[in-house]
């Protein structure tokens, strides 16, 4: 059974490379802000003090995926209020002018190749789909429960999961493997994805908690993102985000 879960409603932005640069590349496209998300933190801003600046280099940093219609434009004069009629037009300027359609190609001219496992771009080529999903191996789990068996503080794991199947499904792995070494475990879950920042994270008070997960997880070849501030009730937590 999956250690007991709650649901957060926590806007996290960490682990940004900031960039000057006005054009954004196919690269920082990746992974980009869906208007979903965007909004979903304008909205939860407020609460955590963010800035008009803050946001704008998310925005340059990460890009958006979504054309910025004026509907929104009203949209974000309404919620995002507490940024200031400059910082307003500041961030609608960078959404306008970080929209990763904008680097794609206006027409495709393309034969169509047959390729298991792929898909079909523009200008014939065929993209595979990636790597498949992170997943905790039986090896991996051995060797984390051996060695987290050996240590069993009595703080709670806190294992945090965004709402991307691939990541949700990854933490619960991760939650359960802790869990059945014996120790706390409780999962949150962030009603929507974490901006920026890709992989594993954690964070430990507990010292020894800090010794004993970093063990396992060395062991195992979990690999880390490394540590990140994380908000309070949570002082030993793991926080599970988009594969890198």
């Amino acid at each position: 059974m999956l250690p007991r879960s709650r649901t957060s409603f926590l806007v996290l932005t960490f682990g940004v490379v900031f960039s000057c640069a006005p054009v954004i590349s196919a690269q920082r496209c990746k992974n980009p802000i869906s208007k979903r998300n965007f909004f979903s933190g304008i909205k939860l801003g407020k609460r955590q003090r963010k800035s008009a600046a803050g946001f704008v280099e998310l925005v340059k940093s990460n890009g958006v995926d979504f054309s910025f219609s004026s509907r929104d434009s009203e949209t974000l004069r309404s919620a995002g209020r507490y940024l200031g009629q400059k910082g307003l037009v500041d961030l609608e300027t960078a959404v306008k002018d970080n929209r990763c359609d904008d680097i794609r190609a206006s027409s495709i001219n393309q034969t169509m190749t047959n390729s298991p496992g792929g898909i079909q771009a523009g200008r014939d080529v065929v993209v595979n789909q990636g790597d498949p999903a992170r997943a905790i191996t039986a090896d991996q789990r051995s060797a984390i429960i051996s060695v987290l068996r050996e240590h069993k503080p009595a703080a709670t794991i806190y294992v945090l999961r965004i709402g991307d199947p691939e990541s949700r499904n990854y933490a619960n792995q991760i939650a359960q493997t802790i869990h059945d070494a014996g120790w706390q475990v409780e999962v949150v879950n962030f009603a929507f994805q974490v901006i920026g920042g890709y992989g594993v994270y954690y964070k430990f008070s507990d010292p020894e908690v800090n010794q004993a997960i970093m063990l396992a997880f060395t062991r195992a070849g979990v690999v880390t993102a490394g540590q990140i501030d994380v908000p309070n009730p949570y002082p030993n937590a793991i926080l599970v985000t988009l594969k890198p």
